[in-house]
């Protein structure tokens, strides 16, 4: 879950303000045109053409669609603002304008896991028991999934979609993790499976919410997400870093991502202990 700020109160007069970006997502659109979607302390969404692109403050890491800042004061933007690419700038109403020109260019890392059991012990100890999704709900998911049973599974799924609150409900955060990490295991078939047979009604949930369900869908994994899993199964020094940084996003975000994750290293370990 994420808990957005306090509505702010309009603003009169323009702002003039330029400020350089130190990265971008390879996928961010050359041109768009769109409008503030929502302000948070650290970030701001844009919507354009039904997608969600996100600036946000360098300590959230890159990310899909996503331009990433050095420190910069968020409080300048506000809601429904027009914004516009062009020229590898983004200009906002209010006199913003964010270049990209001169900025490193990111692309999500997905690097295959093999290996013959995972240590989950990490992840158990950074979670301490942090659930708000029923553990029998989480044992039939992985039931589902290690049986390569579909109907089961996409009802699971059902289940969990758009499950708590805030601007991202706790399921799909779960959900994100889960499929995050599918990406890295899907050397295994029921991992492969899964990615290939689950169905997602994205409307049962908030528009912000379900573009980080696509995105983790499609195996356009966060840096933080994806250097979480990559470290954590492989047992390399960086896991605490990566560990402490993702259940410090949102209130319960990072913990119900991380959730969800462990869960498929537990099927991992299920399936290659057959």
């Amino acid at each position: 879950m994420i808990a957005p700020l306090h509505p702010r109160p309009e603003r009169r007069g323009i702002t003039r303000c330029r400020v350089n970006a130190i990265s971008y997502d390879f996928s961010v659109p050359v041109f768009f045109e769109g409008k503030v979607h929502s302000v948070f302390e650290n970030a701001v969404n844009i919507t354009a053409s039904d997608q969600l692109i996100s600036i946000v403050h360098k300590k959230f890491f890159n990310g899909p669609n996503r331009i990433v800042l050095d420190d910069f004061s968020f409080s300048l933007f506000q809601n429904c603002e027009i914004v516009k690419f062009e020229q590898d700038k983004l200009f906002f109403s209010n006199g913003i304008t964010i270049n990209i020109k001169n900025s490193k260019r990111w692309n999500s890392p997905v690097k295959k896991i093999c290996i013959e059991k995972l240590d989950t012990s990490a992840v158990s100890y950074y979670l301490k028991n942090h659930s708000f999704i029923k553990s029998s709900l989480i044992e039939k998911f992985k039931f589902a999934v290690k049986s390569q049973n579909k109907e089961l599974f996409n009802y699971n799924v059902e289940q969990v979609l758009g499950l708590g609150f805030g601007l991202t409900p706790s399921g799909d955060d779960f959900l994100v993790g889960f499929l995050s990490a599918s990406h890295f295991f899907d050397a295994l078939i029921p991992f492969d499976f899964l990615l290939k047979n689950i169905k997602i009604d994205y409307t049962k949930t908030n528009f912000i919410s379900a573009e980080y369900l696509r995105y983790s869908y499609e195996g356009r994994i966060s840096e933080l997400v994806a250097n979480t899993i990559f470290s954590v199964s492989e047992k390399k020094a960086s896991a605490d870093f990566w560990l402490k940084n993702l259940i410090s996003t949102g209130a319960t975000s990072g913990y119900d991502t991380l959730l969800g994750i462990l869960t498929a290293m537990e099927v991992y370990n299920a399936c290659k202990s057959c």
